[in-house]
């Protein structure tokens, strides 16, 4: 071995000394090269990537807090999601995140806010606030999780976990649960006001006329509250509209001119409405929320115009709030204020739009008021062509949103399909088509929208719920409801309205003795929610559904489930 060994050096040495001083450079380097490379590369995976990665998500988070405190709200969005790339560990980075995407109201909170979790699986804050964003955006099973993942020694004493307790109660139809969690934050907070709030606005959609006057009776105490009293006054205004009551619409102007600050000398001419709108917009001012909610009430009775010259004029503060620019965005593509729309949809007001999308759906828009047909529909297909391409999500379902506002179905319809052939799980895609067919009283087309959502959302109790009225309705729908009905009821969660819809079922079936003992037992708090109180008219055969639930006045319905609420016609 040893010999072999010596012969292999001889020759590598003679080999040696025949090469040149530039083949000697040429390997001593590349040999310098290999070695720095085995050091390098391991330094670089275990130290100074990471270093670097770090370094980046620090950078995003800063830039970030920047654009926030400037509210650029667009650039906000594109260094929170810059960050989300990274894949960060470090859980006050992904808190970070998840307050960003929950401040301009983008659904991907609920996954920042599932990653804070994964990261601190003992964090009961985090579990409160994911709650809170999963009701928000209509993942009620997710909320009703992380709510009960928090202990209740901590729940016991958390005004927050509290009210949002109370809000999924109330979705849930048990309303005694939704007092008794509302009656915690008070305890906790007696100068909570919002939860009075809650409570009384709760109680304008009960059956009995006594809880609806006790709610009124709230909300007018409220009128002198500076941090409710905006609230309030819409919610009494729209309660008199729903009930035709003149009258007492009248009462509410006067008692808001009496009751809030006085109003500049130049608004004291006017009429009692236009005073007490006067008001309303002097009392919201500084109020984002207050001013949002209101913008939207005067886009309601017509005096969108009006909303808008008063939106422009705010203080800046209030008029670059998340909530104002939204609103004013919606009011901008209504009345076809296109600077102003472009300016706040670049923005990211609606989500990411790339502006060579956005320019096409506004020539669209523009094209059709020229009464250009089909230049009109060749950009809107260009548009959709484009935000399909869009690397970034939610493109379609900014334009389907755009779309609405304008009140154009064929292009609502063109952009959510669009966005259903990409992803077959866009539950807001069919949330939009439902919405728009229920207008357009397209009976087929929203059963078998619905057929084909449940069978993909089956544990959603809305989804359930809106499949299970229709196809009540309708006699071909029996095979389909007989074969799925039970399952579906079965694996919901349970709730009162879980009980109600079982009930629902149950008559039906033609089993009217049980459905008529199940919602006995899911209790009156269930007929605060539309869906709810539509199967009580239905079973207990009310004459006068509207006025003895009023909640109904809440749920749009076609005219075969209409017939089958006024009794019209019998079950099929």
């Amino acid at each position: 071995m040893k010999v072999a060994f010596e012969k292999v050096r001889t020759k590598l040495a003679s080999h040696w000394n025949h090469l040149s001083r530039g083949a000697h450079a040429r390997i001593i380097g590349g040999g310098v090269l290999v070695l720095a490379g085995l050091i390098i590369l391991p330094a670089f995976k275990f130290w100074i990537g990471p270093a670097i990665k770090t370094w980046r998500v620090e950078r995003a988070i800063d830039q970030a807090a920047a654009f926030d405190a400037a509210q650029d709200y667009r650039n906000l969005l594109l260094s929170v999601r810059r960050v989300s790339t990274l894949g960060s560990t470090d859980v006050e980075v992904w808190r970070s995140v998840a307050g960003y995407l929950s401040k301009l109201g983008d659904p991907n909170a609920i996954a920042a806010r599932r990653q804070v979790i994964a990261l601190t699986p003992r964090d009961h804050e985090a579990q409160v606030e994911l709650a809170a964003d999963a009701l928000r955006f209509g993942e009620i099973t997710l909320g009703q999780q992380a709510l009960e993942a928090v202990p209740d020694t901590v729940a016991r004493r958390d005004a927050t976990y509290q009210r949002i307790a109370g809000t999924l109660a109330l979705y849930l139809g048990d309303v005694e649960n939704m007092k008794s969690h509302l009656a915690e934050v008070i305890t906790l907070d007696p100068q909570d006001a919002t939860a009075r709030f809650d409570l009384a606005a709760a109680q304008l959609w009960s059956p009995r006329s006594e809880d609806r006057a006790t709610g009124r009776a709230t909300l007018d105490e409220l009128l002198s509250n500076p941090d409710q009293r905006v609230r309030a006054a819409l919610e009494l205004l729209k309660d008199a509209a729903r009930d035709h009551d003149g009258r007492r619409a009248a009462d509410v102007v006067e008692r808001v001119i009496q009751r809030f600050p006085p109003l500049p000398i130049r608004a004291t001419g006017a009429s009692d409405l236009d005073r007490m709108i006067a008001a309303l917009q002097l009392a919201s001012r500084t109020q984002p929320g207050d001013a949002a909610l209101l913008a939207s009430w005067l886009s309601d009775i017509r005096r969108g115009t009006d909303a808008m010259g008063w939106l422009k004029v705010l203080p800046a503060e209030t008029r670059l709030h998340v909530a104002v620019r939204e609103v004013t965005t919606e009011l901008a593509l209504r009345l076809n204020d296109f600077d102003t729309a472009t300016e706040l949809l670049l923005q990211g007001t609606f989500g990411p739009i790339s502006s060579q999308t956005l320019v096409l759906a506004l020539s669209a828009r523009q094209l059709e008021i020229r009464q250009r047909t089909t230049a009109c529909q060749v950009a809107w297909t260009e548009a959709i062509a484009t935000a399909a391409t869009d690397r970034r999500p939610g493109s379609l379902r900014v334009l389907a949103r755009i779309a609405l506002l304008w009140g154009k179905p064929a292009w609502v319809e063109a952009a959510v399909n669009k966005a259903i052939d990409q992803s077959p799980q866009s539950f807001w895609a069919f949330s939009i088509l439902r919405d728009q067919w229920l207008t357009q009283g397209e009976t087929k087309k929203l059963w078998e929208l619905y057929d084909r959502w449940v069978q993909r959302q089956p544990e959603d109790l809305n989804v359930v719920s809106q499949w299970l009225r229709l196809g009540s309705a309708l006699p071909d729908a029996r095979a389909a409801l007989d074969a799925r009905a039970e399952s579906y009821l079965q694996q919901l969660p349970a709730s009162p309205r879980t009980t109600a819809a079982l009930a629902g079922w149950r008559w039906r079936q033609g089993r009217e003795a049980e459905a008529r003992s199940l919602l006995a037992q899911a209790g009156e708090g269930v007929y605060y929610n539309p869906d709810s109180a539509f199967w009580a008219a239905v079973i207990t055969g009310s004459t006068e559904p509207v006025r003895d639930f009023p909640a109904l006045a809440r749920l749009q319905t076609l005219p075969v489930e209409n017939a089958l609420l006024t009794g019209q016609t019998k079950r099929p």
